[in-house]
């Protein structure tokens, strides 16, 4: 994976976050299956990197960040925090396999 992948990844991810928060302003279904995926990618490539590189990407991990932030907090509004919520174990579990890392 080159650097120029792992910024188009983290770019996916910006343009996934702008189609749900279309989608919620809408009142449509907002579907996030490819943003999991966008996240998944984006991590995977900036751990493939040297650290030197992966570090020149901080800048868009932050925007990603703070955009995955203000889309969960419109989310919850919309849903008034009775969104369904999985268990700490299932989050875990997501949390290991978008960092490829084992289960535990």
């Amino acid at each position: 994976m080159s650097l120029a992948d792992a910024r188009q990844n983290l770019a996916r991810i910006l343009t996934d976050i702008d189609a749900a928060g279309r989608a919620l302003d809408a009142g449509e279904p907002v579907r996030l299956a490819s943003l999991t995926g966008a996240v998944a990618a984006a991590c995977a490539g900036a751990t493939a990197l040297p650290a030197a590189e992966a570090r020149t990407l901080l800048p868009e991990m932050e925007q990603a960040i703070e955009a995955l932030g203000t889309l969960a907090g419109r989310l919850e509004q919309k849903t008034g925090g009775k969104a369904k919520q999985e268990p700490a174990s299932a989050q875990r579990l997501h949390a290991s396999r978008a960092y490829d890392k084992g289960f535990r």
